[in-house]
Order: C-alpha cells, then structure tokens, then sequence
C-alpha cells in the first residue's frame, strides 16, 4: 500500500511553532481548512472573513480544536479596511509569518 504524499496533521504537528498565519476568506471552505492545518501544525492563525456570523463560528471551532486563533471581520475588496485590519493583526500578533489569500470568488 502507498503512502500519502500529504503528511496528517499529526505528522507535521509543531513544526510551525511560534509563527502566525493570516488566512482570508477562512470563515468556511478551503480557507477554514488551510488555517485548521496551518494550526494543527503549531502556527497560531488570523483569520479574517467578510461573513461575520461564518466567521465567529470557524473561530470557535478552532480554538475548540485547541487552534489559538484571532478573527476579524474583513471585505477584502475593501482596500482601506485591509490597511487597518492588517496593522491591527500585526500589532496584536507581533508580525506575520504566513499570508494565505483564499478570499474571493
């Protein structure tokens, strides 16, 4: 039988301990499945949403996952809220690490 080429969480866990992940577009989907694995891996993950209630939700299942997590409501089409957004995450974080873009359509 064959291994997987992708490693479970398990495998991979703590080795991105002590960065950050901001992951867009997380309140569900791909981008809620990217920052799960960033955070079973040992990254502490920002996820911002433009779906507020969707995003609360991914947040506490997250943390319930033992994830530390940050969210924030974000449009990111909305070019001066990603300037604030990103500078109060960088300030509360203390810097990103790893950006992953999944917002939009």
């Amino acid at each position: 039988m064959k291994s997987s080429p992708h490693p479970s969480p398990a495998a991979g866990a703590g080795e991105l301990r002590g960065r950050t992940a901001l992951v867009t577009g997380a309140a569900k989907g791909i981008g809620h499945a990217i920052a799960h694995e960033l955070g079973c891996r040992g990254a502490r993950v920002a996820i911002t949403d433009v779906d507020e209630a969707a995003l609360k939700t991914a947040a506490s299942v997250l943390r319930d996952s033992g994830i530390a997590c940050v969210a924030a409501a974000l449009d990111v089409s909305d070019a001066n809220a990603c300037e604030c957004t990103y500078r109060r995450l960088l300030d509360e974080l203390s810097g990103v690490d790893i950006l992953v873009k999944s917002a939009g359509r």
